[in-house]
């Protein structure tokens, strides 16, 4: 393989791996926006049916939907070790190069993923908010009602 039809494969390559990982960004908008609708409908289910507990669920729900966006975000950035070497790669730092590997890089990189690993992505402030700021809400609101300071 030529060198400029190497530099055009990394080129189109280079491409479809942003386009990928926009597309992660995309859907973790998604996951947000499911939060924050089950959250709040499940706060205004709890004042509507007088049922405190209902702001636990509208909380845990909120780390689970934090759980799930982090799981999404560490999972895109298992393609950023490919993106990584096709960086390199036009930087002239590196001469060794075989395009088209996509795939075998995720792999390599998505085996890496741990726990920790996720609940590091779970405290990232890119991850976190707005889930965290449902579960302060619903926790404030739960204590409120057990001090009758609001009545459901």
């Amino acid at each position: 393989m030529s060198p400029d039809q190497k530099l055009e494969l990394a080129k189109s390559e280079y491409l479809q791996l942003q386009t990928i990982i926009d597309s992660f960004d995309s859907r973790a908008f998604t996951i947000k926006a499911w939060s924050v609708t089950f959250s709040l409908a499940a706060i205004a289910g709890a004042f509507v049916s007088h049922a405190s507990e209902v702001f636990l669920i509208a909380g845990f729900s909120s780390i689970l939907f934090c759980t799930v966006e982090a799981q999404w975000k560490t999972i895109q950035t298992s393609f950023y070790d490919r993106l990584d070497v096709l960086e390199s790669y036009f930087r002239n730092e590196r001469t060794e190069f075989q395009p088209m590997q996509i795939g075998i890089s995720w792999e390599e990189s998505f085996k890496r993923i741990t726990i920790a690993r996720i609940m590091k992505s779970m405290i990232k402030p890119l991850v976190a908010l707005p889930h965290l700021a449902v579960l302060i809400v619903s926790i404030i609101l739960y204590l409120l009602w057990l001090g009758k300071y609001i009545s459901v």
